[in-house]
């Protein structure tokens, strides 16, 4: 899907074109030559939040599994400094 990328005040002085143009396909709008916003469809608006609902479970899971996978490795580390200082406190 390609775009329409127009500036600030292209889109102000056209914004009824662009309307229809985002119909089709997105329009984006740059503020002094840079990105700022996205004009979209609100069928396609349904569809990006239709996607982001169906992939939140997954991407939830995947936090929750990094974030037990921290809680290990940080228990893992106290373990071994635990031990490292057990060895350096005894004397041979």
């Amino acid at each position: 899907m390609s775009m329409h990328s127009i500036s600030a005040s292209e889109a102000k002085n056209r914004f009824g074109t662009y309307i229809e143009a985002a119909l089709i396909e997105p329009v984006l709008i740059e503020r002094s030559g840079r990105p700022a916003v996205m004009l979209i469809s609100v069928a396609e608006y349904q569809r990006l939040k239709r996607h982001e609902q169906q992939q939140w479970p997954s991407l939830e899971a995947g936090y929750a599994a990094m974030a037990a996978d921290e809680v290990r490795e940080q228990e893992a580390g106290a373990w071994i400094n635990g031990l490292s200082k057990d060895a350096a406190d005894e004397t041979w």
